[in-house]
């Protein structure tokens, strides 16, 4: 409670997908995009926070998703991280752009 984390699940829910189109019956990429991190246990690949005020749960990014520039790879919750700080930015959005 209270700290950053993988969003995961480890029992099924109606919304999970399961399985990707032309995949396969062994279906070896939606396997590799769920289950590769955490061996039987589905990663959303996402990072959240679960009050233990509320109990709510606030979304923080993708914990996969990665910026690549010049070799130093940035997750886009680290720069969120960053941004969040400034009280003047009531909400942000990080989007990759090619330059």
């Amino acid at each position: 409670m209270d700290e950053q984390g993988e969003l995961v699940c480890v029992t099924p829910f109606p919304s999970m997908p399961t399985h990707f189109l032309n995949d396969g019956k062994e279906r070896t990429k939606y396997r590799a995009a769920y289950f590769e991190r955490f061996p039987s246990i589905w990663a959303h690949g996402d990072f959240c926070v679960i009050s233990s005020e509320t109990g709510g749960v606030v979304m923080l990014g993708r914990s996969d998703a990665t910026l690549n520039r010049g070799g130093v790879r940035i997750g886009t919750a680290d720069i969120y991280a960053v941004v969040e700080r400034f009280e003047e930015i009531d909400d942000c959005i990080v989007a990759g752009q090619a330059v």
